[in-house]
């Protein structure tokens, strides 16, 4: 499996889980840009970056600054989904700062 294709089937994964927490979502494929996933649901827009890999600590650092920096509209959410063998972490970016992770295994709900 190509590693376009791994990635792809990560990010259709993201959209899935979406769509059943009822998300509306958009999936920006090939636009080279820092999110590959959107989910709005009237309340919550999320902005969703996939990564499926095992993450080392220099290209997570990377993944999170990369995250981190991107303009996203006020009170939407910067989020940083990284898949692994039978794991998924979900990293959720304020501002400077960044939760590590805010659920391990678990991907969280959006907030209220």
């Amino acid at each position: 499996m190509t590693r376009y294709s791994v990635g792809r089937r990560r990010e259709q994964e993201t959209v899935h889980y979406l769509r059943n927490e009822g998300y509306g979502t958009l999936r920006a494929a090939g636009s080279k840009g820092v999110f590959d996933v959107v989910g709005y649901n009237g309340t919550v827009v999320r902005f969703i970056q996939v990564k499926s890999s095992k993450a080392r600590y220099g290209s997570l650092k990377s993944d999170l600054e990369s995250v981190n920096g991107a303009a996203v509209p006020e009170g939407a959410t910067k989020e940083l989904w990284v898949y692994e063998p039978r794991k998924l972490t979900v990293y959720h970016v304020k501002g400077p700062r960044v939760e590590y992770p805010i659920n391990a295994n678990v991907v969280f709900t959006a907030e209220s």
